[in-house]
């Protein structure tokens, strides 16, 4: 073998034996090299890290766990928090202004009925004034905040449900509306609920231009609530015993939206919607209300100074707008109702005849004591009565005028069925008259005194041309006519 390959072979069998060498003291020496970095953290990082996960972690787990205790708990029932009733009691006065004091029975912790909230549930809830008289009163008064606000940290109620309140709104001979909520007295309610009118105004809306940073006021939800809307002008009612109203915040003030559907009317229930927009820039209420079924007498109810079609009994549709101050005093409107058959009635005249369908349209203004009645229409069958009728005035007398056209009025069956209870010589002149099936222009002009209902109306029917008078009262009036 020659000598150069000889060397070469000897060279690289000590590599070798030096690389097994430094492979085996590799393994057998301690690591002392440091990792390398992961994701820019020092290993010294990454050990606090963890630390901190194990300390953040065993709070979280155990606020898992409180939360699951809790929502198992709530699935079985309500429950009761009564020892927190003192500090809720302060925190309640102090939104309030301590203008009010409030009680409560109990304290419950409670999901709310569509769930994903929890319901802080006041029972028993009494309102008193400065004097500790009662000015509202409701059975339960639920505080809604929703869960994942809640884990969020934020704890502001996002809706307000009262329970079942009985609330009365009673309309007042001069015009005003008594409100109240479970209070001691009639109207005694009125100061509250301007002040949560207020407070829902106050706050932050929809509107763009509002600070959406602000907290925004709850939803104010009546649930059930037992509704009488009553009149002191000829007591008639209107009752809604599980109406619901929802009243939130608006960028022009409070909007509300109500849903009642009216029992104790004539025939079957009655539907009334409604929507209101409470303004705060001038304090006043517009409210619009979609009738449905309810008796045209019956929405004197709702609205006093439609007194005259008070002898109405008939299924009413339509709409009243009205436009009223915060304390529910009427100012303008106006209504455009259709009825279909029922009755004209007049329990003083002795008077009930059947009426196929009618007509009702017009405006309300200078405060409500004036009404324009545009449109009369009123089909009995055999005849229609169709015109305009104006009334006004001043609280003591009532002022009116009616133009009207009566179609083919047999004037023979209508002298045969004329109420005994209206004197005077008309059922005479109706006999006598010769143009037995021809048109009537009836123009009558009048007033009548809401004290005393005394009654004072003159006018002319034609053809021929006849004088009417009327006098005597409202109740019991004498028709004198004189060809």
């Amino acid at each position: 073998m020659r000598p150069g390959i000889i060397r070469a072979a000897m060279v690289e069998e000590s590599q070798s034996s030096e690389g097994a060498d430094r492979a085996d003291a590799s393994r057998s020496a301690p690591n002392t090299r440091k990792p390398p970095a992961v994701r820019g953290y020092s290993y010294a990082q990454r050990s606090a890290l963890r630390l901190f996960g194990v300390v953040l972690g065993v709070p979280l787990g155990l606020a898992l766990l409180v939360i699951c205790a809790l929502v198992a708990r709530l699935a079985v029932g309500p429950l009761s928090i009564n020892w927190l009733a003192d500090s809720i009691r302060e925190r309640l006065g102090e939104r309030l202004y301590y203008a009010y004091d409030v009680e409560f029975s109990d304290v419950l912790l409670d999901w709310s009925k569509g769930g994903g909230a929890l319901g802080l549930r006041l029972e028993g809830v009494k309102i008193h004034d400065y004097s500790k008289e009662v000015i509202g009163e409701v059975p339960a008064l639920v505080a809604e905040v929703p869960l994942g606000a809640l884990l969020s940290g934020r704890t502001t109620p996002t809706e307000l449900r009262l329970e079942r309140p009985a609330i009365r709104w009673l309309a007042t001979t001069g015009g005003a509306v008594k409100f109240d909520i479970g209070g001691s007295r009639p109207g005694i309610s009125g100061k509250i609920l301007e002040d949560i009118m207020i407070l829902l105004a106050a706050a932050p809306g929809s509107a763009p231009e509002v600070d959406q940073e602000r907290p925004t006021a709850p939803t104010l939800v009546l649930e059930d609530a037992d509704i009488t809307i009553g009149s002191e002008v000829d007591g008639s009612t209107l009752h809604a015993p599980a109406a619901r109203i929802v009243a939130s915040p608006d960028g022009a003030g409070v909007r509300t939206v109500y849903d009642l559907t009216l029992d104790g009317t004539s025939g079957a229930p009655a539907r009334l919607l409604a929507r209101s927009l409470f303004r705060t820039a001038d304090q006043r209420i517009a409210l619009e209300v979609e009738v449905s079924g309810v008796r045209p007498r019956e929405l004197v109810a709702l609205v006093p100074v439609l007194g005259p079609i008070s002898g109405l009994d008939a299924p009413a549709s339509g709409t009243v707008a009205l436009e009223m101050d915060k304390y529910f005093t009427i100012g303008s409107g106006s209504f455009d109702v259709t009825f279909g058959p029922g009755r004209l009635r007049h329990v003083g005249w002795g008077l009930d005849v059947p009426v196929e369908s009618g007509h009702l349209a017009g405006q309300l203004a200078d405060s409500a004591r004036d009404v324009a009645f545009e449109t009369v229409f009123l089909d009995f069958g055999s005849t229609t009565l169709s015109g305009r009728l104006d009334i006004d005035g001043d609280g003591q007398r009532q002022r009116f005028g009616l133009d009207a056209t009566i179609s083919a009025l047999d004037r023979a069956a209508v002298a045969r069925q004329w109420p005994a209870t209206v004197r005077g010589n008309a059922a005479y002149w109706l006999g006598m008259t010769p143009e037995a099936m021809a048109p009537l222009r009836l123009t009558l002009t009048g007033s009548h005194g809401v004290a005393d209902d005394a009654l004072l109306v003159d006018g002319v029917i034609e053809p021929p041309p006849t004088r009417v008078r009327v006098a005597g009262t409202l109740a019991a009036p004498m028709i004198d006519v004189a060809p």
